[in-house]
């Protein structure tokens, strides 16, 4: 299961049902790394960290049975909006033909909006990209997108 819902991931755990989460660390503010992962552990689940860029070789090498992901938007007709990696894990788990759901809270539900064209996304920071705890990681004058 490569998951981030926790809700989705207790039911699983408590049927006997997850072998195995694998958490993305969801760059770059790394949310996956510092939330998902650290609450898995904290219940008690099975769970590996892995690279953003390591999710479809994961998909293809570890058996994996589902994708769950979260969704910080949905809207009337079904569109949703999550963070940016969620778009090439959708793919990846089509490519694969692994089940792909989203769960989110009904808070993430905006009926105002008719479709995903209409949902602003959140640009992040580019220095989240370029350094790590103000630190440099990226060359002098590249710039993060």
């Amino acid at each position: 299961c490569v998951c981030v819902s926790p809700g989705v991931v207790r039911s699983l755990h408590a049927l006997g049902r997850l072998k195995r989460m694998y958490c993305t660390e969801t760059r770059p503010y790394n949310q996956g790394a510092r939330l998902t992962a650290y609450e898995a552990v904290a219940e008690g689940f099975p769970a590996t960290l892995i690279t953003d860029s390591m999710a479809a070789l994961t998909m293809r090498e570890k058996s994996i049975t589902a994708v769950v992901v979260g969704a910080d938007r949905v809207v009337a007709n079904g569109d949703t909006a999550n963070k940016i990696g969620t778009y090439q894990l959708a793919i990846a788990a089509k490519h694969h033909g692994i089940p792909f759901y989203v769960a989110a809270p009904s808070t993430s539900c905006d009926l105002s909006l008719e479709s995903g064209r209409h949902i602003v996304i959140e640009e992040r920071p580019a220095e989240e990209l370029t350094s790590i705890n103000g630190v440099p990681i990226a060359a002098p004058g590249t710039s993060g997108g």
